[in-house]
């Protein structure tokens, strides 16, 4: 039963850490992409990555 519960416990911080990564790198992207369109003068709209 604890050994259960600590291999949830792993599979979830894993989870979760994978989510906070692509959560800082989605962030990112959009930092570089208003810093581009910023210093351009031009509205860029990319592609809007999937929530999937």
């Amino acid at each position: 039963m604890a050994r259960k519960n600590v291999q949830r416990h792993s599979l979830k911080s894993r989870s979760e850490r994978k989510m906070r990564q692509t959560r800082t790198s989605r962030r990112l992207d959009k930092l570089l992409i208003s810093e581009i369109a910023s210093s351009s003068k031009v509205l860029f709209y990319g592609p809007t990555i999937d929530d999937s």
